[in-house]
């Protein structure tokens, strides 16, 4: 695998840290605070971003490893799409989100009265309330877009991968 080769995961790098830059601009610079499902819909690109960046050092001796990443890949872009399109039904009203709350109040040692007092202070994030939108299209429903086309481009790698190993055991099997 030359480095040229490795378009595709350069692409994935560039798109899942672009994509991590961006919500926390939103959250920190513009003070939009994200609820329990937006923050658990980070952790994919922070993945994928990881994964993209540690293909970059595998060589071309350790396929095995290589593949296995490509397909961690894929696997977590899948997960990412499936969790933006439940946070896009939330929203939506299509189906009713899960109601945790994001903070262990009871085990903080706290009495009742800086509990009670805590509480009062702490913003609700609702999963089912649009905080942020572009031409209409909400964060989620950004994400669900952004997590086709990635999978989509991960699938396409490992398409590419399979096509070329088919194409040597058909080589091989005409030279036997």
């Amino acid at each position: 695998m030359t480095h040229s080769s490795r378009k595709i995961e350069f692409i994935i790098f560039i798109a899942s840290l672009s994509i991590l830059i961006f919500v926390l601009g939103l959250q920190f610079i513009y003070r939009i605070q994200p609820c329990e499902l937006c923050h658990l819909q980070r952790w994919p690109y922070v993945l994928t971003t990881t994964f993209a960046l540690i293909s970059f050092f595998i060589s071309k001796e350790q396929k095995i490893y290589y593949n296995s990443l490509l397909i961690l890949i894929f696997i977590t872009f899948l997960i990412s799409l499936v969790l933006s399109i439940y946070h896009l039904g939330i929203e939506q009203k299509l189906w009713v989100g899960f109601s945790n709350c994001s903070q262990d109040y009871l085990s903080s040692g706290k009495s009742l009265n800086e509990l009670k007092k805590q509480l009062l202070q702490t913003p609700i994030i609702r999963c089912d309330e649009i905080l942020w939108s572009i031409g209409g299209i909400s964060l989620a429903g950004l994400n669900v877009a952004a997590s086709i086309i990635l999978t989509l481009v991960s699938l396409r790698k490992i398409h590419i991968i399979l096509f070329q190993k088919l194409k040597t055991w058909k080589i091989n099997l005409n030279d036997k």
